[in-house]
């Protein structure tokens, strides 16, 4: 009789350690997962990132994705920056709101988003657009006025305006020379006074 209460107790143990880590565990983790995705201001994936601009001071930088890389279309044709444009689309994925300032604002210029100062708009793969207009600091702390898309409501975030601000320069590619080491099969170097030539044979240089 011992042993079967022993061995009843060990299971129930092992029920207890079995519910914690198949249930509670997973459950606190999708909260997480839901709360956190619940705070972002825009909702999308940097590589369902079709193309994107951003309008500030009257200038529109706009991007369109090619393959894996970035073509700068406006204001000027170049080829893009594909680090530094998958960095700034990655790091507007991962903004979030503190609060709902106001769900229905009657004058959008108090918080300085009748005439955003910095416009951001995505298109998806799926054709879908959203969009984010970036308005005055809160003057009462280290954080700015944002509105989504058409969306009424004034939200707050405390991601740093300089996270949003880009500039041509920023996300043009600036490589002088653009090849692929792997096709280079000779290098020739001229200086006034030597004159250097290095060949490659198989993978031995």
């Amino acid at each position: 009789m011992k042993f079967k209460g022993t061995l009843w107790l060990a299971l129930g143990f092992l029920a207890l350690v079995l519910y914690y880590y198949l249930v509670d565990i997973p459950q606190g983790e999708k909260e997480r997962e839901d709360k956190e995705r619940s705070e972002k201001i825009l909702l999308f994936e940097e590589g369902s990132v079709e193309e994107f601009s951003l309008s500030e001071n009257g200038q529109t930088i706009q991007l369109t994705r090619r393959k894996d890389n970035w073509e700068l279309t406006q204001p000027v044709q170049a080829r893009g920056d594909k680090d530094s444009a998958a960095s700034f689309l990655n790091r507007l994925k991962t903004i979030t709101y503190t609060r709902v300032v106001d769900d229905n604002p009657e004058d959008l210029r108090i918080f300085g988003l009748s005439v955003p100062s910095i416009e951001i708009s995505l298109t998806l793969k799926n054709k879908e657009k959203i969009s984010l207009s970036v308005g005055d600091n809160n003057p009462l702390g280290h954080s700015i006025y944002v509105k989504r898309g058409n969306e009424n409501k004034v939200l707050l975030t405390r991601t740093p305006r300089k996270d949003l601000e880009k500039s041509v320069y920023d996300l043009r590619n600036k490589s002088l020379m653009d090849f692929d080491t792997n096709t280079i099969t000779e290098i020739d170097i001229e200086r006034k006074e030597s004159h250097l030539i290095i060949k490659k044979s198989d993978d031995t240089w």
